[in-house]
């Protein structure tokens, strides 16, 4: 059970920022969640990569080393971008903005969802150990509407324009380090817990869209609090 009180607040720096956006830039990534301009698609790309970092950096604040060349990996079997790998199991990391109609981070604990994409018909078949959901304190309408805004312009010219900017440039363009002090982890949840859960608390709605996506239904407040990932992965044969 996951309260407000719970939240993790995550550290990022100007560097992280630098190196989240340098991966997204460098990532030729197909946007198959909805219709995106795009800054908004780089901008929840770069959201990612930071989410990936903050959480390495917690997990290793609390004596949790990830090994080098087990972030980011490909699984050619599964086709998955594995986001952290420890100890054989596989941790996913899932980042958002806060809906409007959810309005805050107290909201979210209530009304929201560890984004937990459907790939398999059965629940025991995915292949991710571990979910792990990370929300920016951000209106993600008005983050949206920002970012559209500034590519208004014909989209060819305003290509050219970006491609000739340097990171920090960027940086400063899309208000990057805004998300300095707004990165929060909120829950995660183990395959086990989850498997339980879609079987007993959510038999009547197993599933959800958004976009093109499917979800397993995974209410944030039936999850497990963040600290308690440290002893988790520290039990881990």
């Amino acid at each position: 059970m996951v309260n407000f009180q719970d939240i993790v607040s995550l550290k990022i720096d100007m560097e992280d920022i630098k190196t989240a956006l340098r991966r997204a830039l460098n990532l030729n990534f197909k946007d198959n969640l909805r219709d995106r301009s795009l800054l908004v698609a780089l901008d929840s790309k770069i959201r990612g990569f930071l989410g990936e970092i903050a959480i390495q950096k917690y997990l290793e604040e609390n004596n949790i080393i990830i090994e080098k060349g087990n972030t980011n990996v490909l699984n050619q079997n599964s086709n998955i971008d594995i986001d952290i790998k420890y100890k054989g199991k596989i941790l996913e990391i899932k980042t958002s903005l806060i809906p409007r109609n959810f309005e805050n981070l107290c909201n979210v604990i209530e009304k929201g969802d560890i984004k937990i994409i459907k790939r398999k018909k059965k629940i025991e078949d995915e292949n991710i150990n571990i979910h792990i959901q990370i929300y920016y304190n951000c209106i993600r309408e008005d983050r949206d509407r920002f970012l559209e805004e500034l590519e208004e312009k014909d989209k060819e010219e305003f290509k050219n324009q970006f491609n000739g900017l340097s990171l920090e440039d960027i940086i400063t363009f899309m208000k990057l380090d805004s998300y300095i002090g707004k990165i929060f982890f909120v829950a995660w949840i183990d395959k086990e817990t989850l498997i339980k859960n879609i079987h007993t608390l959510y038999t009547q709605n197993p599933t959800w869209k958004f976009g093109y996506k499917e979800f397993w239904t995974c209410k944030i407040k039936d999850c497990n609090p963040p600290k308690s990932l440290i002893d988790y992965l520290k039990g881990l044969e």
